[in-house]
């Protein structure tokens, strides 16, 4: 058996086939870019992200001379709370807002008045912060209503690559 291990990171992406006791056998890896045209935005294309994915894999397989078919699964993990939005058939409808963006400045000052800093993060475990999850859907839905009305699904990178593998919608609950 072999497996191969995905990792889309903030610049690259790479994958790694192992054998079955998880010695590494081969690995890929190719870099992007951040779109980062504004003041404080950080994008990223999710499209090539896609690309990149299947590049990656495809090359450590032709590394390793090993058959697809002897791929006995797939692990996916990635940067975290950059943002998506997809429609219907996983099709990204802008950009993907990076983890480094700092736009919904805005979103963050209306949060920290309307909740007590304290209590968010004890009930997240995380600050009130223009990084994570929350102040970009929000800024995408006052700024980019257009967007924010068409999408599907919101989805993080490591939630879209694999729906865009399996066609599944799912989560890690962290």
């Amino acid at each position: 058996a072999v497996y191969l291990a995905i990792d889309l990171g903030t610049t690259g992406c790479r994958s790694i086939l192992f054998d079955g006791s998880l010695n590494q056998i081969a690995d890929c890896y190719l870099e992007y870019g951040l779109i980062t045209d504004n003041e404080n935005w950080v994008e990223q294309d999710a499209n090539l992200w896609w690309e990149l994915t299947l590049k990656t894999a495809k090359g450590v397989l032709e590394k390793s001379g090993m058959d697809p078919k002897e791929v006995s699964g797939i692990s996916v993990s990635s940067q975290g709370i950059t943002i998506v939005p997809v429609d219907e058939n996983t099709t990204p409808l802008c950009n993907a807002i990076s983890w480094l963006d700092k736009r919904p400045t805005k979103q963050v000052n209306r949060l920290k008045t309307d909740f007590k800093e304290q209590e968010v993060f004890a009930l997240t475990g995380k600050p009130i912060s223009p990084a994570y999850f929350l102040p970009k859907l929000l800024w995408l839905k006052e700024e980019r209503p257009e967007i924010y009305e068409k999408t599907f699904k919101f989805l993080m990178p490591m939630d879209f690559l694999i729906a865009k593998l399996t066609g599944n919608y799912i989560t890690d609950h962290s």
